[in-house]
């Protein structure tokens, strides 16, 4: 799309995962418009559904910090080493929380599964998913240290 837009474009690259360019401000409409144009020709329904790469599933006994601490040895994550995506089942919600910007980028959700507590984040979505509070979900995310609190959380991708 960058390189068939090329004669608007001062100058252009990257490589398959990223791109930069820069354009002068009397071509930026120009520019918007060639790459809707390009979009609409090549994006099809089916490439609009949402879809989530779970590696594994996590299981209870499973969500203990020792075993969790273990998955920060794959680490540095990136491209060729993808950081890994977990299924957790069963998470009763009891608190959420509007955080970030006046409240509305991001939710955090507190949850138990079984006697064991867990905190989600499930970034730029402050204005969704606000009615689940005392409902049982199953997520899918990402494990991350939280260097703040200490312990792990959960970075959401969906909650299904």
């Amino acid at each position: 799309m960058i390189a068939a837009s090329s004669e608007l474009l001062e100058r252009f690259g990257g490589h398959k995962g990223a791109g930069g360019l820069s354009v002068k401000k009397e071509n930026i409409e120009k520019l918007i418009k060639k790459f809707q144009e390009h979009c609409n020709a090549c994006i099809q329904d089916k490439d609009m559904i949402k879809t989530v790469k779970v590696d594994t599933k996590i299981y209870h006994h499973e969500r203990e910090n020792s075993t969790l601490e273990k998955l920060q040895q794959l680490a540095p994550f990136g491209e060729g080493n993808a950081e890994p995506c977990f299924l957790i089942e069963d998470i009763e919600i009891k608190k959420i929380e509007k955080v970030g910007t006046n409240g509305k980028s991001h939710l955090k959700i507190h949850g138990k599964i079984g006697e064991k507590t867990i905190t989600s984040m499930f970034r730029g979505k402050g204005a969704e998913r606000e009615n689940i509070t005392n409902t049982h979900v199953s997520i899918v995310g990402k494990i991350k240290k939280d260097n703040y609190n200490g312990g792990f959380f959960i970075d959401i991708a969906d909650i299904v």
